[in-house]
This record gives structure tokens, sequence and C-alpha cells, in this order.
């Protein structure tokens, strides 16, 4: 959390300079930055900078488990996130992590959404930027896209070995 109030404590164009050396990319420290030149730097508003970060993966959580699997499901994915003692706890660090989990469930959603027929250019849009995002705010957010290319294609082989099985049964 130090880290994080030290780098948005410094000027915008100082700060991007600082975190290239830094483990994780300047998105976040950017938009601490901005809070913090609204409010302050005292501890409570920068925290309360992150519990609104990772407050929308709520409802985002909500949206892709009632398109995947209905509306009960959502419910209770989106009553797992909001109780669930890491993810409360990690919105309240000044840390990236909140906005890392509201990047991923916004990258999970709409790329779901983007996949379906007749979908709307809108969720490949969400899906870039959620991507582009995510990469900006925390290095290891790569992994979810190539989680989800490799679901995509286990998923697409396991339906061309169910459509040659099909073709010999």
């Amino acid at each position: 959390e130090g880290y994080s109030v030290w780098f948005a404590g410094h000027p915008l164009a100082g700060m991007v300079q600082l975190t290239a050396a830094d483990i994780h990319p300047p998105l976040y420290y950017a938009l601490l930055h901005g809070r913090a030149q609204l409010l302050g730097l005292a501890p409570a508003a920068l925290r309360l900078f992150s519990v609104l970060a990772g407050l929308p993966a709520i409802p985002l959580a909500y949206l892709l488990g009632r398109d995947l699997f209905g509306g009960r499901t959502g419910l209770a994915a989106a009553a797992l996130v909001a109780l669930n003692p890491l993810a409360v706890f990690y919105s309240q660090e000044i840390r990236m992590y909140g906005l890392t989990m509201t990047f991923s469930f916004l990258a999970l959603w709409s790329g779901w959404r983007w996949t379906q027929p007749a979908a709307a250019p809108r969720f490949g849009l969400a899906y870039g930027l959620s991507l582009v995002a995510g990469l900006y705010t925390l290095y290891y957010f790569a992994l979810l896209p190539l989680a989800q290319g490799a679901w995509v294609l286990l998923a697409l082989i396991v339906i061309r070995v169910l459509h040659l099985l099909d073709r010999f049964i």
C-alpha cells in the first residue's frame, strides 16, 4: 500500500516513468493519482477508491452467471463475490486487485456475450477494452485471455470430436 500511495503522490508524468521500473503497470496508480488530486492522500479516501473499483465486480459476476447458467446462478455468483473474504479484503487495500477483479469479470462477461450468435459489436469492443485496461493494471492479467483461448480451443476440439463420432455412430 505504501508504494501505491507513493506513486499516487507523484505528478502523472513522473509516476509513469517510475512505474516503468516497477513490477506493476501504471493504470491503477494513474487512477489513484486522479482520485488523490480530488480527495487527498488520506488512507480512507484512497481505500474508498479501491472499494469503488471493486464493487462493479458484483453485478458483473451476476451477469456472467446469469448468461451462462441462469438467474439463480447469477445471484449465487454475485453473492459469492460480495461475501468472499479475499475479494472484500483486496477491495479495501490500496492496491490494484479490486480493479483487476472488475476488469476480469468484464472481460469474461463481454467475451462470452461477443461469442453469441447475433452479438452486438459493442461486446467485442468492451472485451478488447477490458483486456487492455486489465493488462495496464496488472501484468498477470495476461493469463485471463490465455485461459479463455485455451477454453475456446478445447471447446472446438470437443465439438469436432463429437461431430466425427456422430458420423461413425
